[in-house]
């Protein structure tokens, strides 16, 4: 019964880093969609907001992350990728995690 019991505890403490990780990641993403999106901005500042913030906010729960900046003039989007130390002996779990937004770009009353 022990070795069950030890078990499920390990599941919910590696759900618990999962969780972590995750969201973690998708808040790096948002913070790099955040840096990226100014005008003017290069996709370059979206890569290290992200890393910047994954390093700093996901030591101990997300390793090795990596940001990638894609998109167009109106548009991108900012994906975090990483991986989840592993509390359960033989498992690898990986995470990735989006957000988009449009560029600003300023405007005239003119233009649509």
């Amino acid at each position: 019964m022990f070795p069950a019991l030890l078990l499920l505890l390990s599941l919910a403490t590696q759900t618990c880093l999962w969780y972590l990780a995750r969201t973690t990641a998708l808040s790096a993403a948002q913070e790099g969609v955040r840096a990226a999106r100014a005008d003017g901005a290069p996709s370059s500042a979206g890569q290290q907001a992200a890393l910047e913030f994954a390093r700093r906010a996901g030591s101990g729960f997300l390793d090795q992350p990596a940001a990638q900046v894609t998109g167009d003039a109106a548009s991108l989007q900012v994906r975090v990728t990483g991986t989840v130390p592993s509390f359960v002996p033989g498992l690898t779990l990986r995470i990735s995690q989006v957000a988009r937004g449009a560029r600003e770009r300023f405007t005239t009353p003119d233009e649509p």
